[in-house]
């Protein structure tokens, strides 16, 4: 009997990795204004990378994004992992049009009360763009959530999608970072931003030709 429902347990775990994915919805973010209120986020099982992403909130919507025309942009700049074994991976973005804002974005999960479950918390620094207009009349706004995250079911269109590049999102596999989860007060706000400055810098530089 044990041994049927083990074999039950790994199958059902199978189901919620469909084609090598695991999917976590996040809740407890405001009102969100566009019709599906569900943010979610998925990762490739076999290395932690980002295969797709979209969260609302009732003042922003940040999915990838690149037309390639320069005026708007959304780019996935880095990302690392708290956890030794499965969890969601933390991610640092960049969200730009060049006439109206700029937007930076930290997504930092920690362990959650539930098997399965995970608590979050996301910065959103919002500033003028850097072909606005009127930089002194733009949005000026640092906003800070939180809330929990749990595995669900991945998206059916998932892994053909993945496959076919719709999402423009280079892949990158985590590095593990145990101090990177969120804490509490102003001081680990800024330890965030500076960790994901940080961590861009060091991207960049990594990529940069010898």
């Amino acid at each position: 009997m044990k041994k049927i429902l083990a074999l039950a347990a790994g199958a059902l775990m199978s189901l919620n990795a469909t084609a090598g994915y695991v999917q976590y919805e996040l809740s407890g973010l405001p009102n969100p204004y566009f019709l599906s209120n569900a943010s979610t986020v998925v990762i490739r099982d076999e290395d932690k990378s980002v295969a797709y992403f979209a969260i609302a909130t009732d003042r922003d919507y940040i999915i990838p994004m690149d037309r390639g025309d320069g005026y708007h942009n959304n780019w996935l700049l880095e990302t690392t992992t708290s956890f030794t074994g499965l969890g969601p991976t933390n991610m640092y973005m960049r969200d730009v049009m060049q006439e109206e804002y700029t937007k930076q974005v930290w997504l930092l999960f920690s362990k959650g009360s539930a098997a399965g479950t995970y608590n979050f918390t996301m910065r959103i620094l919002t500033k003028p763009g850097p072909q606005a207009p009127y930089p002194e009349l733009s949005l000026h706004a640092d906003v800070t959530y939180s809330g929990t995250a749990k595995e669900v079911p991945v998206f059916e269109w998932m892994a053909e999608a993945d496959a076919r590049g719709d999402f423009e999102i280079a892949r990158d596999i985590p590095y593990y970072d145990p101090t990177q989860v969120p804490e509490p007060g102003s001081l680990a706000l800024l330890a965030i931003g500076a960790l994901g400055a940080a961590g861009a810098a060091r991207r960049r530089k990594a990529e940069t030709p010898k």
